[in-house]
């Protein structure tokens, strides 16, 4: 990359609100004007384009003290870029539905809405196919009941941590689990630990600040027609479902998503996660407690305190500890944050509905029950029940429980 000396090239995912996307081999201590430079050689970057964090701009003016890193985090590989000029600036939830149709839309495609949501590893992810559905109209907009709160939770498994960060709703999603409890998720964890006696405690601080509840009509949902046709060409079969075309169909809905939400909220989020090894599990909850009353102190101390004390939301920490006090604070949604002085901006900036992300997912509806054509979605449950359970299943999504969550959708008195 001209005028930036190279020590770390990654190969990075680039992706184009509104457009295409490509991969670039990148380096990744670049300031972000030179990484402009180098995506703009062949036009697929312009002048109008920004670079996006949490899908807000970054203003061009910061772009040459920004690195790729920062806009990447610790472990990513795809970055966004694209226009956000249609969408104008409304600030707060009390301006909802003073916002254009238009406007509305564009906050939608802002939030990748309408992509489909996968369970890995690293927990709850967005499909980068594009969009799995459309919807006819608008979803209907509630105010939320407390506008701001802040809570700390803890597990035994970074799978269960992932989606207490992404706001997912206990129950909204079918996990494939070995344990029912908090009890029975440690002592997992302390049975596959080295010694058989420690257990990995991991722990999540967050506070919201919530702007708008939204909920979508099923009835108003329909599924893309690519989508539709791969699914029904995976459960293509003669007389009964066999393994391969059970295979074909988690390879389907891998790629496009196996959820999108019917019930989410729009704001922002700054959460801390740390983990720790413990020996009982009566020490989960004084963990729990050190934690929460670390980051909330660091909360109340970044200018989030303000706003969320004029709220009628809820706290149950006061005090820092020394164990937890470096502990990392991350955002959602906002404008960016770099170093901890730029969190009373990161709290302004939520006043701008272009700085909203979707940080809880309430309620979700499965891909499949969208689909148009009712031997399909037919043929879909009958390939899970004949299936799911065997080797090759789904290693995160409880595929019995997906299908219930299919007929449950389709029809609530089944």
């Amino acid at each position: 990359m001209s005028d930036t000396k190279l020590k770390t090239q990654k190969l990075i995912t680039v992706e184009k609100i509104g457009g295409d996307s490509r991969s670039f081999q990148l380096e990744v201590t670049a300031t972000l004007d030179a990484v402009r430079a180098e995506l703009s050689k062949d036009g697929f970057m312009t002048p109008e384009d920004s670079f996006l964090f949490n899908k807000a701009p970054v203003d061009h003016k910061q772009e040459k003290t920004i690195t790729l890193a920062d806009l990447l985090g610790a472990e990513g590989s795809t970055i966004y870029i694209g226009k956000h000029g249609n969408l104008k600036t409304p600030d707060g939830v009390d301006k909802y539905n003073q916002l254009t149709g238009s406007d509305k839309n564009a906050l939608f495609d802002s939030v990748y809405i309408y992509r489909g949501l996968i369970l890995t590893n690293d927990g709850l992810t967005r499909s980068t196919r594009g969009d799995v559905c459309t919807w006819s109209g608008l979803p209907t907009p509630t105010q939320p009941t407390v506008t701001s709160e802040k809570s700390t939770d803890y597990s035994f498994s970074e799978l269960t941590s992932s989606l207490t960060i992404s706001g997912m709703k206990s129950g909204s999603v079918s996990v494939a689990t070995p344990f029912a409890d908090a009890k029975a998720e440690y002592k997992h964890s302390q049975e596959h630990s080295t010694n058989k006696k420690d257990a990995t405690e991991y722990l999540v601080s967050r506070m919201w600040v919530r702007k708008i509840f939204l909920r979508v009509d099923p009835k108003k949902m329909t599924a893309q027609p690519e989508f539709a046709q791969e699914v029904e060409e995976a459960v293509a079969y003669k007389t009964d479902p066999n393994s391969s075309n059970y295979a074909r169909l988690l390879a389907v809905l891998d790629d496009w998503g196996y959820y999108v939400p019917l019930e989410f909220t729009l704001g922002g989020a700054i959460y801390a996660k740390e983990s720790t090894t413990i020996t009982s599990f009566e020490e989960s909850t004084k963990e729990s407690t050190d934690f929460g009353a670390s980051v909330s102190a660091r909360f109340d101390g970044i200018g989030g305190g303000g706003d969320y004390k004029q709220a009628d939301g809820k706290d149950s920490t006061t005090t820092e500890t020394g164990k937890y006090k470096h502990t990392i604070l991350r955002a959602l949604g906002g404008s960016p944050v770099i170093a901890e002085s730029d969190y009373f901006a990161w709290v302004q900036s939520l006043g701008y509905a272009i700085n909203w992300v979707v940080i809880e997912n309430l309620k979700l509806c499965p891909t499949v029950a969208l689909l148009p054509k009712s031997d399909t979605i037919t043929r879909v449950i009958k390939t899970i029940e004949k299936n799911a359970g065997l080797p090759g299943d789904h290693n995160f999504i409880n595929m019995p429980n997906y299908r219930t969550d299919i007929q449950t959708i389709l029809d609530p008195y089944h």
